[in-house]
């Protein structure tokens, strides 16, 4: 009869320990979907805050195979690009243009296209010019505006 005894005593000891951590799984599992759930729609709120980002045309073909393929290398899929010693068509070798009593310097200092409005003109800001819009024959180089979009 003592054995009957310390066998179940060892099996309520056993059922007691899958108990106790039965419990601890759903008492830490409660606060960490909690966690997850709200760092979820605190991501998906930043999303909306930012509005849509340009995640690189790569991100598109695995989806889009078909239409990524007729695209590439097409004057669309190269109307728009980050500027750079093999998109832009223009002279910022220290240039200097003018039109309707405008003057404006254009250059290309540490890698980055640089348009400096020369003499009366507004804000006499340089620009850093990021984004080459078009595509040979044509291009234009956008800058960005004082608040939100870019200017040709």
């Amino acid at each position: 009869m003592t054995d009957d005894f310390s066998s179940y005593t060892e099996l309520s000891k056993r059922w007691m320990l899958t108990g106790i951590c039965a419990t601890l799984v759903i008492v830490l599992i409660i606060p960490l979907s909690f966690f997850k759930s709200r760092q979820r729609i605190q991501d998906h709120a930043q999303n909306i805050k930012m509005g849509p980002v340009f995640v690189g045309k790569e991100n598109c073909r695995d989806c889009h195979r078909n239409e990524y393929e007729k695209w590439q290398n097409s004057f669309h899929d190269k109307a728009m690009d980050i500027a750079d010693d093999t998109t832009v068509l223009g002279d910022f070798d220290d240039a200097i243009f003018s039109h309707d009593n405008v003057t404006t310097r254009f250059l290309k200092n540490r890698g980055h296209f640089l348009s400096i409005p020369l003499g009366r003109t507004v804000n006499m800001k340089t620009f850093r010019l990021p984004i080459r819009l078009g595509f040979s024959p044509y291009s234009n180089i956008l800058f960005p505006l004082k608040g939100e979009g870019f200017n040709a």
